[in-house]
């Protein structure tokens, strides 16, 4: 039957999509799926070019540039050491006394002790008579 003229017709209700925490669980799952992948094909990516460009070129050219400088052994002949210039040149137990003789003479000299005042000592007194 028409619905008569000036009357509004029947329609369904809107309905929810499905049960909501499944479809944000599953949303979020594919989310991680697709970036871990992502990842993973960055890296295989960055792998593959390497080998490509170690491929492509033949091992073992390497060019130096011309350098007058001093060798490099004269570098590591080097021993100076220049946090303990001077320890080595005497021995530990000198180097001790040296340091205790310069702690003393920086040191505040001790005054010289004064002695303590005697307390004074009570001398018998004559008791007077009790006043009447």
């Amino acid at each position: 039957m028409a619905p008569a003229t000036g009357e509004p017709r029947e329609s369904p209700k809107p309905q929810p999509l499905g049960h909501f925490p499944s479809v944000l669980f599953f949303t979020t799952a594919t989310i991680c799926l697709l970036f871990v992948l992502w990842r993973r094909a960055n890296a295989l990516r960055t792998v593959v070019s390497h080998q490509l460009k170690t491929w492509s070129r033949r091992e073992g050219n390497i060019r130096l540039s011309i350098d007058d400088g001093p060798p490099a052994h004269s570098f590591l002949e080097d021993e100076y050491d220049v946090d303990n210039d001077g320890l080595d040149d005497e021995p530990l137990a000198l180097r001790a006394e040296e340091l205790r003789l310069a702690r003393q003479a920086l040191a505040p000299e001790p005054e010289p002790e004064q002695p303590a005042p005697k307390p004074p000592t009570e001398e018998p007194q004559a008791k007077s008579p009790p006043a009447e």
